[in-house]
């Protein structure tokens, strides 16, 4: 993190704003430049909003289950989709002089990436500060707005931009911190990668015998962006196949957690399925790798 701030807050450190837009359904981008002429006064400013952000907070890895209040996760750069169409866009919007004017602004960009260049010994220093785009009531697009001049309202056609100073993500080297969660995951699109791993685990999940209908649960899961995206995080750090659990073994563990009371059961101690105990049932698969609900071995997790 200390490289991240001392890049932002150094006065010879060049700067750039991009404002990218996706375009289509294939990860492609295309952006357009910030004007230069407002550099000094963002970069104080995001500097400081970057400052707060971090204020008392440890770093933790990136664990796709849980977050740690009061903390900030760390995840490697490779594993991110899109990042390399982003900077293709970046990259072509500078060697076309794509600047943002008031004639091309269209108000429905999908991020803002500020980037930082600084020279380290015979290195440059690469940072970037990465927020989802934000509408906020004081962005206009060809509207007519009024001041009062002398007691009169007086039409004002002067454009108002707003750059919002929230940051989400920040990439140095190979790292991504992590800032703001949920927002970090709609840039790079989880919810998408999560339908994948949800369908791509529909026969194995089908084959929960502790579920009385582990079929209804899957197509319950289907097209509910949270449930998808929290049941895929589940999926990929889980530490023990769910289909040889006995169904005896499972009534018995959640009975000694108050959470999972609302849970009732058939008469072969199977969990009777309904769409109340759905996100319930999410949470056994997230808590058994969490506590280690089901397994004696112990769980490395990296929060609360």
């Amino acid at each position: 993190m200390d490289r991240i701030t001392a890049t932002i807050k150094a006065a010879d450190a060049t700067m750039r704003i991009y404002l990218l837009k996706k375009i289509g359904y294939k990860g492609s981008f295309e952006a357009v430049v910030f004007p230069n002429s407002l550099d000094t006064e963002v970069r104080e400013a995001y500097a400081d909003n970057f400052e707060t952000f971090i204020r008392d907070k440890r770093v933790t890895e990136y664990d796709s289950v849980h977050h740690e209040k009061g903390a900030i996760e760390k995840v490697e750069l490779s594993t991110l989709d899109y990042w390399a169409s982003m900077l293709a866009a970046m990259s072509q919007a500078d060697g076309a002089g794509a600047v943002l004017t008031p004639e091309n602004f269209s108000d429905d960009y999908s991020l803002i990436v500020l980037a930082y260049e600084k020279a380290v010994e015979r290195d440059i220093q690469t940072v970037y500060l990465l927020a989802q785009y934000r509408k906020v009531d004081a962005w206009y697009k060809k509207s007519v707005k009024f001041g009062i001049t002398a007691n009169t309202f007086t039409a004002s056609h002067d454009d108002v931009f707003v750059l919002n100073g929230c940051i989400d993500a920040a990439i140095v080297g190979s790292d991504v911190y992590v800032l703001q969660e949920n927002q970090f995951e709609k840039i790079f699109n989880y919810y998408e990668r999560s339908k994948k791993t949800v369908q791509s685990n529909q026969a194995y999940i089908q084959a929960w015998g502790f579920i009385d209908k582990p079929n209804d649960f899957f197509n319950s899961v289907q097209g509910k962006k949270g449930a998808t995206t929290k049941l895929a995080r589940a999926l990929d750090k889980r530490v023990l196949d769910f289909s040889t659990l006995e169904p005896q073994t499972v009534k018995q563990r959640l009975g000694a957690y108050e959470e999972f009371a609302a849970i009732t059961y058939n008469k072969q101690d199977c969990i009777v399925f309904s769409a109340g105990v759905r996100d319930l049932i999410i949470d056994i698969v997230r808590c058994a790798y969490l506590r280690g609900l089901f397994t004696d071995d112990v769980i490395y997790s990296k929060g609360v």
